[in-house]
């Protein structure tokens, strides 16, 4: 209860992508039907090949929030729902510094924001799961990529996953060739998600139940060239 609408966006016109900002290459449009596509390519910037897109919210969102769209990708897509990104150590913004190639080094091992990924739209796979990345993780995963590939990174890299994954889930989104019904709300430290009506996941960030990540900017990542589509944006705030 006690829920009030802070944004909302029903892509019915270009108009809509004015609040959005993009990181990495990716065709953003909205449809002649009225929804959101990101096409996500692969291309070289500054002689690095870059494959990853994020399309941010402009504005953050504080508080208890509740995030509710619509989603469907093709199939082989990667995509994550980042949300409840906040800047950290003195900055006043998560855009204070750029982000041209969206890898995952610019989230994960980024000192200066810390965020929730969600996976999502994974139709080959059997699971999904719910991160917590950035902030004072990423100077362990830098550590992590700076060994040697061998049994030392296996076993450093296992410690990250156990670090960072808060939760896994059984596979939500069932079919490519349809819409899915998203809504995640955050209360404090504790993250619930339904899908198509159905609760796949409820869970408690035990570690920061005392300083819980209080809203802030979402938006929609892929990291692999590809097509995704988002619909009914709604969220709330109490």
């Amino acid at each position: 209860g006690n829920w009030k609408l802070a944004a909302s966006e029903s892509f019915d016109s270009a108009k809509a992508l004015d609040s959005w900002h993009l990181e990495g290459p990716a065709d953003v449009s909205v449809t002649p039907k009225g929804e959101l596509q990101i096409e996500t390519r692969q291309v070289m910037i500054d002689g690095e090949k870059a494959r990853c897109s994020v399309l941010w919210f402009d504005k953050p969102i504080n508080g208890d929030v509740r995030y509710e769209f619509d989603a469907r990708g093709e199939l082989g897509n990667r995509c994550l729902f980042f949300f409840n990104a906040r800047p950290l150590k003195g900055q006043k913004s998560i855009f204070d510094w750029q982000r041209s190639t969206a890898k995952y080094m610019d989230y994960a091992g980024e000192p200066r924001m810390q965020l929730y990924t969600l996976g999502m739209l994974r139709y080959d796979q059997e699971d999904e799961n719910l991160r917590i990345v950035g902030g004072e993780l990423a100077e362990y995963l830098k550590q992590m990529e700076a060994v040697p590939r061998g049994p030392e990174r296996k076993r450093r890299n296992e410690i990250f996953q156990r670090k960072t994954i808060l939760q896994s889930f059984p596979l939500a989104a069932k079919s490519p060739d349809r819409m899915s019904h998203y809504a995640l709300t955050v209360t404090g430290a504790r993250i619930v998600l339904e899908v198509d009506g159905a609760t796949v996941l409820d869970v408690v960030d035990e570690h920061r139940k005392a300083n819980p990540l209080r809203g802030g900017y979402f938006g929609f990542r892929n990291f692999r060239p590809s097509r995704a589509w988002y619909d009914n944006l709604r969220v709330y705030r109490r």
